[in-house]
Parts: structure tokens; sequence; C-alpha cells
């Protein structure tokens, strides 16, 4: 206890001066973590996101982008945490949802990457517009149409003479009822 540790005895008599109220104000929202240093690194966390949003095989969470950084830089201290490499990628997704181009110059596209427009994450529909605009039109037509109702309907409608559909048809029926689903609650939604 106290008799083993001398700081005890040199703590007792020591005076705390009281601070003035008002000391220990909470910092505003963006200023809570002190210095951060994602600025200085945010080039090469796009360059790694833009290389995912390329091939989804070079895709990163912000733990393992992080551990690039300390492979690049074994020995510093001032690289950002992985919560704000993770703010950083939040930003570049948002920009690449609304389809801006990332990159400040012509000439910063072609050095970090081959591609001038960014995709969203994930792959695209791989329903053609023409099926889109049949199952709108079903659906509208009867609302409470089921979803594997829709699936016959269009299966008979673009079939051809000899029982074969397009080479763009859908390959599964589950693309057909997911896109039947979602439009029927997007009408619900909008409608009443």
């Amino acid at each position: 206890g106290h008799d083993d540790a001398p700081e005890y005895s040199i703590a007792e008599n020591f005076d705390v001066v009281p601070k003035p109220a008002g000391w220990a104000k909470r910092p505003r929202h963006d200023n809570t973590r002190g210095k951060t240093f994602v600025h200085k690194y945010a080039d090469e966390i796009e360059v790694m996101f833009l290389r995912g949003e390329e091939d989804s095989a070079f895709k990163m969470s912000p733990d393992i982008m992080l551990a690039e950084l300390q492979k690049k830089y074994p020995n510093r201290y001032s690289l950002p945490s992985a919560d704000e490499i993770r703010v950083e990628i939040s930003k570049l997704i948002l920009r690449s949802k609304n389809n801006r181009n990332v990159s400040r110059s012509s000439h910063e596209i072609q050095q970090r990457t081959e591609s001038t427009t960014i995709r969203r994450r994930g792959r695209s529909s791989a329903l053609p517009e023409k099926y889109k605009e049949r199952i709108r039109a079903y659906v509208e037509q009867n609302r409470k149409i089921k979803p594997k109702d829709v699936v016959t309907m269009l299966n008979d409608e673009f079939k051809d003479a000899e029982g074969n559909h397009p080479e763009d048809f859908p390959a599964t029926d589950k693309q057909i009822k997911t896109f039947t689903s979602n439009y029927k609650t997007f009408l619900k939604n909008t409608r009443g």
C-alpha cells in the first residue's frame, strides 16, 4: 500500500492550484481528436481506393491500407489511424457515387489509374433496360402481381418460336424477382 510507495509521501505536501471555471471545455466536434495526419497520406489512400475500384481483387479495408502505409513508412509515427482512413474512404465513395472525378487534374488521373471514370462500388445491374421496362409495365398494370408470375410472363413474352431466349435475357429468375419486388416497393413508397 502507501508504505511501499514513496510517491504518496511526496504528493502529500503538494498543493494543487485550482483552475478557473471553463478550463476543461470540450473541443468543437471536428477538433476532438487533436492533430490528424490523414491529409499527408490522402493521395496514397486515394490510389489504393482507385486500384480497388478498378479491380475488386485489390480492394482493401482501412486496416489493410494502414498496414500498407506502415510497410511503406516503417518508422513514422504520424500515420493516420484506421478510423481516419475509414473516413477518407467514405469521402471517396461519396464522390464516386456522385460520379465526380476524384482526381484533381487529368495529369494525376493518368499517373494514378488508367480509367478516367470511377465506377460505383459493387457490380452494375445485369438486367437490361428492355426487361426492366416490361417488368414495370406488368407491375403498374397489377400492383399485387407476384414476382414468380412476372418471371413466367417475361419468359413467355421473350421466347422465340423454338423456345429460346435472347442472349441478354436474365440468367436467373432471382434477378427478375428482385427487380420486381424492388419496383413494387418503390411504387408503394412513392404513390401510397
